[in-house]
């Protein structure tokens, strides 16, 4: 049968393919398919999130604020009470003027402002005294035009001379006598006032004690043709004034003498002040020479030398060179030297102690005859007197 011819033979079975094959096929279908459904899930995912913002603009587009209203914020008037000032009548009060028995009252000269009872000729002449309601007893000495300038430093305006005043002046029984010249006033011929040239002397500005003399010199500067005729002082309130005339002179013969006796203590000695403090001048030298040769004296003035101590008292007290004064013996003050000491200015604890030289300017022509001591005030406190 095997050789028969037009026998048909019977087909071959296909063997299946490999395992391995086979999980890989499958493997890639499942990607495909999970592939697809990534795909499906994320479109519709993104379609959410387009839906969800277009419902959230929508509805932030219709969002309401709820209504609200301010209170009433008024502020009541304010209405300030009326009052008024009573009013204040002070009472009158009049300084009296110095009177001499007999004799008329005559009116004050321009600027015055107190009456004074004067000789009948008219206001006191240059050279005769007048006497504040105080006490203070005044005198001007002269009155000299066309005075040269004391200091270079400081020339006159052109147009204008120095008129120049010696006066002196000794306290009454409650001080005063001050060398301050804003104390001064002049009239001219015209009618005018004649200004006060400051810069002429060292303004000293110290109140005596009851009885202490001063003398001093004051300028004006007067237009060129002008003439003083009048000249007047105040009193250090400015309320008082006293007058005399230019016209008219008497001779002066001899330093003013007060009628109260200035207390003085010998050089030498010490002064017991308040609070039981205690100054020494120990010893008192005319025309010195300087304590530093750098500074001596200006011209027409010498320096006289004091060695001085200074114990402090129950509290703190200030020394210093500025409080030491000399007297000479025709009234003149002369303040200490700007760079002659040795005595430093401080402020003394209790019972502390300093001492020191110091040198005072005077004229050179006049002797000293007193040095004397001010506190901060520059009022006077302890006095000692030469030989």
């Amino acid at each position: 049968m095997a050789n028969e011819p037009n026998s048909i033979a019977p087909a071959p079975i296909p063997e299946p393919p490999p395992a391995w094959k086979q999980r890989w096929f499958i493997g890639a279908v499942a990607i495909a398919i999970l592939g697809v459904a990534a795909f499906v899930y994320a479109n519709s995912r993104e379609d959410d999130a387009r839906d969800t913002l277009a419902d959230t603009r929508a509805t932030s587009d219709e969002v309401t604020i709820p209504d609200f209203s301010v209170p009433d914020l008024s502020v009541p008037d304010l209405s300030i009470p009326t009052f008024t000032i009573p009013e204040l009548s002070l009472p009158e009060f009049t300084i009296p003027g110095v009177t001499v028995p007999g004799l008329p009252i005559v009116p004050p000269v321009p600027g015055s402002t107190t009456p004074l009872s004067v000789p009948s000729g008219g206001l006191p002449s240059t050279g005769e005294t007048a006497t504040f309601p105080d006490g203070t007893v005044v005198r001007l000495n002269s009155v000299t035009p066309g005075a040269p300038p004391v200091q270079a430093l400081f020339p006159l305006e052109d147009g204008f001379s120095l008129t120049r005043l010696d006066y002196e002046a000794c306290a009454g029984p409650n001080g005063f006598a001050s060398l301050n010249p804003i104390y001064w006033t002049g009239s001219l011929d015209d009618g005018t006032t004649a200004e006060v040239f400051l810069f002429s002397f060292d303004i000293i500005i110290l109140q005596l004690a009851p009885g202490g003399c001063v003398r001093g010199q004051v300028d004006f500067q007067v237009p060129s043709g002008r003439s003083v005729v009048t000249v007047g002082i105040r009193d250090t309130t400015f309320l008082a004034e006293l007058n005399w005339s230019t016209t008219s002179t008497v001779p002066v013969t001899g330093p003013l003498a007060s009628a109260n006796a200035v207390a003085a203590t010998p050089v030498g000695e010490p002064v017991t002040l308040a609070n039981g403090a205690t100054v020494t001048v120990r010893s008192l030298t005319p025309n010195s020479e300087p304590l530093d040769p750098s500074f001596p004296a200006d011209d027409g003035r010498q320096l006289v030398r004091i060695d001085v101590e200074v114990c402090a008292g129950s509290v703190t007290m200030a020394v210093g060179p500025e409080n030491f004064f000399v007297v000479t013996i025709d009234s003149q003050i002369g303040r200490a030297s700007y760079f002659g000491s040795t005595l430093e200015a401080t402020d003394l604890a209790a019972g502390q102690c300093a001492s020191g030289m110091i040198d005072l300017t005077a004229p050179a022509d006049a002797a000293p005859s007193d040095v004397v001591l001010s506190n901060e005030l520059t009022i006077e406190v302890a006095r000692w007197r030469v030989g």
